[in-house]
């Protein structure tokens, strides 16, 4: 899977974009050479299923920029098992959306940080309960 970049799918990306009726809420991927049009949270929910397998995880923040998605996960406390957990699913992630680009951090869960976070643009996908 990976995103249209090639001279000749992004002629079908710009048709697409430049469509008024086309919401910003949708990705254009291509996989086996067929281009497939995905809602967004589509590929937001995945990327949570994939990280939410950690427990020690409190919250993710998503901010997608151009072709890159910067996730911020908030943990509940910051040691090297967590850190090496965290690092664990992060592979996951980049292997199933492999050659997307990310950018993973990571924070202890505070209040401030979530203030921040959400006052950057970044989206709040996860809420550990």
């Amino acid at each position: 899977m990976y995103w249209v970049n090639n001279q000749t799918n992004a002629h079908v990306k710009r048709l697409f974009l430049s469509n008024p009726a086309v919401s910003e809420d949708y990705e254009i991927i291509c996989r086996n050479e067929a281009i497939q049009i995905v809602y967004s949270d589509t590929v937001y929910r995945q990327i949570v299923e994939i990280l939410v397998q950690d427990q020690r995880i409190d919250k993710i923040f998503i901010l997608r920029t151009d072709n890159t998605f910067s996730i911020w996960t908030s943990l509940k406390k910051y040691d090297k098992e967590s850190r090496y957990s965290l690092y664990k699913q992060e592979l996951e992630v980049i292997k199933h959306f492999s050659p997307v680009e990310f950018h993973f951090d990571f924070h202890i869960a505070d209040a401030q940080d979530t203030r921040e976070l959400l006052a950057s643009g970044a989206r709040l996908l996860f809420p550990r309960k």
